[in-house]
């Protein structure tokens, strides 16, 4: 969930949401041991990762994105996920709550800072992704080809259809009633569709943004560190101090994937 496009972000103070900077740091931590139960979606987005957001959010973290890793096919959290931050501060409070529940008698999250990938790795998932693209707009331009070739054949059979009753005996008031009749099942079966067609298209942009938030992120972060999911983060790496006057630069403020 993106403040800047959730309903996380309707109940954030007026006000709050700073601009979007080019080259901006990301200050991310990876959050393991949710509940891998099934989520619940809303018009805005996902239950859970509101829920997630709002706990670090009423702890004085400056809360950015949120985003859990779903088995799409089950509706269920694979029991991990992704949290921006604004600045180095809130991340570096965020990992002070390591070790508690989200709520009282929930599982012990575990947080940590997510690592980068390297220059290799990142290069790679991002051609990767760059190459599902391309899969997806041929995917779907034989879609739209296919459904153009399939609507004309049955044009032409429907063409052919008039060409045979031209000429028939039957009664023309009957026929015309018999067509106003089809037309109105025709119409109520139009409005059905364009409502059905409203709500996917609503879906289908929240799923590209989704889309495209979790392949920025997995580009981004060490896959080693983003598998370790089935239990509590292992030792945080000794390299992040809290007591420390800043954290490194090169491992909290993750560069910028475009």
């Amino acid at each position: 969930v993106s403040l800047r496009h959730s309903s996380f972000e309707g109940a954030m103070p007026q006000g709050h949401l700073p601009p979007v900077e080019e080259d901006k740091p990301i200050y991310r931590v990876k959050v393991s041991n949710l509940d891998k139960g099934r989520i619940h979606r809303h018009t805005k987005g996902i239950q859970e990762e509101d829920d997630l957001g709002w706990f670090f959010w009423n702890r004085g973290c400056n809360v950015e994105e949120v985003r859990l890793v779903i088995d799409t096919k089950s509706n269920k959290s694979r029991g991990f996920g992704f949290v921006d931050f604004e600045d180095a501060t809130s991340l570096r409070n965020a990992l002070t709550f390591d070790g508690e529940p989200i709520r009282e008698g929930g599982p012990k999250l575990g947080i940590e800072v997510a690592r980068l990938a390297s220059d290799e790795t990142m290069r790679k998932e991002q051609d990767l992704a760059s190459a599902r693209n391309e899969t997806d707009d041929l995917e779907r331009e034989l879609s739209l080809h296919k459904a153009r070739v399939q609507e004309l054949m049955r044009e032409v059979d429907r063409k052919r259809a008039r060409q045979r009753r031209l000429g028939t005996a039957g009664d023309a008031e009957e026929e015309l009633l018999a067509e106003r009749r089809r037309q109105a099942e025709l119409q109520k079966g139009l409005a059905s569709l364009r409502e059905a067609e409203e709500t996917l298209s609503s879906a289908l942009r929240e799923e590209e943004r989704r889309t495209k938030a979790l392949e920025d992120i997995m580009v981004s972060v060490d896959k080693e560190q983003t598998m370790r999911h089935e239990g509590i983060a292992d030792e945080a790496d000794p390299s992040f101090h809290l007591d420390a006057p800043e954290p490194p630069e090169a491992s909290i403020a993750a560069r910028s994937v475009s």
